[in-house]
């Protein structure tokens, strides 16, 4: 599937996001999810995974390389 995510605009790209993050949380609660008339069940996890690893990639690769960063901050208090 990967090669062809050149092909999706970026609102498909994202409507597909949706769908198998829907898949993987459904999936991974022990449901099945059925997406394009396939059924995806537990056993289908790995491949969900690596789906959804692709798609991140080209969002990424459309957006420049740019990533969203998360940032942890600590305060420490004197008291």
């Amino acid at each position: 599937m990967s090669e062809y995510l050149s092909l999706y605009t970026d609102e498909e790209l994202d409507a597909e996001i949706a769908a198998w993050k829907v898949a993987l949380r459904d999936v991974s609660m022990g449901q099945s999810y059925t997406i394009r008339g396939r059924e995806l069940t537990l056993a289908s996890l790995a491949e969900i995974k690596r789906t959804l690893a692709d798609m991140a990639r080209e969002k990424s690769r459309r957006l420049g390389g740019q990533t969203p960063r998360v940032v942890q901050a600590v305060i420490r208090r004197s008291f």
